[in-house]
């Protein structure tokens, strides 16, 4: 007898990780908001090693198949658990969470970097190399960033090459 597969077993049996991280968000904030926080760090290291450290593991290991994109999106994961630890975390009660800042503040140095370095490389292939809107999207597509962000930026590129183009019709051009 074969078992065929539903549409839903189908959607869980690739992304199975979603599911479970938001069990895990959902058990590590009520634990958070309804855990004695009196002398121990044990609370703090556990929600921690859950969304620092798990939560982006299992991601990067649910979509390891898209390669650096997956990565990329695992340690900005990292960098929002971090975020949420400081936020979830009373302030009087957080003994690790300072002395980890500068991981975090390193993580969105290196996120920032990421991004301006697609920002340029589209801007320099539309404006400099006169690609085509859907040549600068397919681009930034297969380089990670998601389709519609793309999408945008693609445009927003080409009307500035469009701008760049008016400008130089209008300037009066030199004469030798």
């Amino acid at each position: 007898m074969t078992e065929q597969s539903t549409p839903a077993t189908a959607w869980l049996s690739k992304h199975w990780v979603l599911p479970l991280a938001a069990l895990m968000v959902a058990g590590d904030l009520s634990a958070a908001w309804l855990g004695d926080w009196r002398g121990s760090q044990l609370l703090e290291t556990a929600l921690l090693f859950d969304l620092a450290l798990l939560l982006p593991t299992l991601y990067w290991v649910c979509y390891r198949h898209q390669g650096k994109p997956a990565l990329l999106k695992a340690l900005g994961l990292a960098c929002l658990g971090s975020w949420l630890c400081g936020k979830a975390i009373p302030a009087e009660q957080q003994q690790l969470l300072p002395a980890l800042s500068w991981l975090r503040y390193l993580g969105l140095a290196g996120l920032l970097a990421l991004e301006l370095k697609l920002v340029l490389a589209l801007y320099k292939a539309v404006i400099l190399k006169a690609q085509t809107r859907q040549e600068a999207e397919t681009r930034l597509t297969s380089e990670g960033m998601p389709p519609w962000v793309a999408r945008l930026m693609a445009l927003e590129a080409s009307l500035w090459r469009k701008a760049w183009q008016a400008l130089h019709r209008l300037l009066p051009k030199k004469r030798d």
